[in-house]
């Protein structure tokens, strides 16, 4: 804690010095500024960098990735923007049996059922429905 009040110190002095070159930095027998209005900038400088502490660790918490979320640099997310386009293009484009429920005709396409009820739930599919392109030509009449 004496390192930050020095570095505090420091600073505020090169700031009176600078901006006050006329007055003095007297100190007295306690560590203290001599002059009452040198202590009392003092110790608002000081209360100051508190609080401008404080706000630089709630932006740095701002500004952190929340849990559960991991950053990708801008080309890799739009490389697999585009995969997940395709990749929903191919669902929707397989030859699926006109009864055939949708989770079944992304599982038939090689994964689990668990995941292909989530593949469909990510692509804004109907897992329990059985016609996928009425749905997909809703929400493309919905963009326009």
């Amino acid at each position: 804690m004496d390192i930050q009040k020095n570095q505090t110190q420091e600073s505020f002095e090169k700031l009176y010095v600078k901006n006050a070159p006329a007055w003095s930095l007297e100190r007295d027998e306690d560590g203290g500024y001599k002059y009452h209005a040198t202590q009392s900038a003092f110790l608002l400088f000081e209360q100051q960098q508190v609080e401008i502490d404080l706000l630089k660790n709630e932006l740095a918490k701002a500004q952190a990735v929340p849990e559960g979320f991991v950053l990708v640099p801008k080309e890799q997310f739009e490389s697999l923007s585009k995969f997940k386009d395709l990749y929903k293009r191919a669902i929707i484009n397989a030859k699926k049996r006109k009864n055939q429920l949708n989770w079944a005709h992304v599982a038939s396409l090689g994964i689990g059922s668990g995941l292909a009820v989530e593949l469909c739930k990510a692509f804004n599919i109907d897992p329990g429905a059985t016609n996928m392109q009425m749905m997909i030509e809703a929400q493309e009449q919905s963009h326009d």
